[in-house]
């Protein structure tokens, strides 16, 4: 026990502060004039709210393609970008992981690119989901019907950096969660079909 508080020690003295507008570029979607129509024949990706899936990632085999000749390439995401919701009451960030794609989000989005080697975007996308996290960002996002979250409020996020090692624990134990969840939901719903199939046995003439 005194070994496991010793290094729990140790890892909290090796973590930092800094604002997201510090270590990361911030920026808006792309802004479509008009509405998102599929072109099989597009030469770039767009990805929108539905893209992202319950494990906060994008799933490529949703997005629609377009014509991309129009947008500039300022626009385009790299490789392990965030993707922050910055519409409604909430303002979760999924992960863009996807290689060798090119691909543009929406208008709604918030697109965080890191500008460090000490920050892991899976891990940033834990903190930015963690419910003080979530909270700040509800304190500062505007509006009186929609709320909306800005660039320059979400760059005033104090993010916590630990060590490479203590970010890395910390994914990994949050994505055994996520599937610890996922198994416990396949359960329920595998025992709910067990006894509805016993129930409709048991009236069987």
């Amino acid at each position: 026990m005194k070994a496991i508080t010793a290094r729990n020690t140790a890892l909290k003295k090796s973590s930092f502060r800094a604002r997201l507008g510090d270590i990361a570029t911030i920026r808006p979607g792309y802004h479509f004039r008009k509405k998102i129509e599929h072109n099989p024949d597009g030469d770039i990706c767009v990805v929108q709210s539905a893209d992202i899936t319950e494990t906060n990632r994008v799933a490529p085999e949703r997005l629609v393609r377009v014509s991309g000749e129009r947008i500039k390439p300022e626009y385009h995401l790299q490789t392990d970008s965030l993707l922050l919701k910055a519409r409604g009451t909430n303002y979760t960030a999924a992960l863009f992981d996807i290689e060798d794609i090119k691909a543009v989000a929406a208008y709604h989005f918030l697109v965080v690119t890191i500008q460090t080697d000490e920050l892991r975007p899976d891990y940033l996308m834990w903190f930015v989901n963690q419910p003080q996290s979530q909270y700040f960002l509800s304190q500062v996002a505007s509006g009186s019907y929609i709320k909306a979250l800005s660039h320059l409020a979400l760059s005033n996020l104090e993010v916590v950096i630990p060590s490479e090692e203590h970010q890395e624990l910390i994914v990994n134990i949050d994505q055994l969660i996520g599937r610890e969840t996922a198994l416990l939901d396949e359960i329920k719903v595998k025992r709910i079909q067990l006894i509805q199939e016993i129930l409709n046995r048991s009236i069987e003439q």
